[in-house]
C-alpha cells in the first residue's frame, strides 16, 4: 500500500505576503541603526611596471556617521602598497572631504617586485594588481 502526502509549498512561498490595502518599504543602508557603505578600490589596469602610473579610484571615501558621530575637520583615509617580502608602504593620504568618489594618480613604487600587490584603503579594503617585469 502507497501513501501519498501533499505538501501546500504555495502556502510557504505566499506566507510572508499581505493581501490589506497597505504596504511598507523597507529602506537599507543608513540610519540610526543601519551601516555605512564599505569604501572600493579599483584600479585602472591589473598590471604595471614598478615606476608606471595608473589611476586607482575609491568609492564610499568619507567618515561614517551612522550612529550620530561628529565629523573630524582634516580626517584622511590612507592609500597603502603591499607585497610580500615587504613592509606595508604609505603612498598617500585621502581627506575624507573630496566626496564619495575620488580618483587619483598611483605611480607603482620603483622597489616593486615582479609578482602580486595590493593597494589598500585605510587597511581594511584591496584592490590588486600584478607587477610585471
Amino acid at each position: 500500500m502507497r501513501a501519498w502526502y501533499a505538501v501546500p509549498v504555495g502556502l510557504l512561498v505566499l506566507a510572508g505576503c499581505s493581501s490589506g490595502g497597505s504596504s511598507s518599504t523597507q529602506t537599507t543602508g543608513m540610519g540610526s541603526d543601519g551601516a555605512c557603505a564599505a569604501p572600493v578600490v579599483s584600479l585602472s589596469r591589473s598590471h604595471a611596471r614598478a615606476g608606471e602610473t595608473l589611476e586607482v579610484t575609491i568609492e564610499n571615501v568619507g567618515e561614517c556617521h551612522d550612529r550620530g558621530e561628529t565629523s573630524s575637520p582634516g580626517a584622511a583615509g590612507v592609500l597603502t602598497w603591499q607585497q610580500a617580502g615587504s613592509a606595508v608602504r604609505q603612498l598617500t593620504s585621502v581627506p575624507y572631504d573630496q566626496g564619495e568618489v575620488v580618483t587619483l594618480p598611483l605611480t607603482v613604487p620603483s622597489g616593486a617586485t615582479p609578482g602580486p600587490a595590493r593597494v589598500i584603503y585605510d587597511g581594511t579594503t584591496a584592490a590588486l594588481l600584478t607587477v610585471s617585469p
